[in-house]
């Protein structure tokens, strides 16, 4: 009997794949603060709007682990 699991191993996974779901979300500046605050990471590149203007992002980057909760 096989096994079927629904969704793609990392290695399926191509660069620019784009994952369309009727459950849609907008995430915020707001959202990445408080999850960076609330997870105590001090990473000027989530927290310091200042700090980040003069790095090629221009702007805060969104935590990663905020990203890895939201997907999965």
């Amino acid at each position: 009997m096989e096994v079927v699991m629904a969704g793609v191993w990392f290695d399926e996974l191509s660069v620019g794949q784009r994952f369309e779901h009727p459950i849609r979300r907008t995430v915020t500046e707001t959202d990445n603060v408080l999850f960076t605050a609330m997870t105590h990471n001090p990473a000027l590149l989530h927290l310091d709007e200042e700090y980040m203007k003069g790095t090629p992002f221009g702007q805060r980057i969104v935590n990663s682990a905020f990203t890895l909760g939201l997907m999965v």
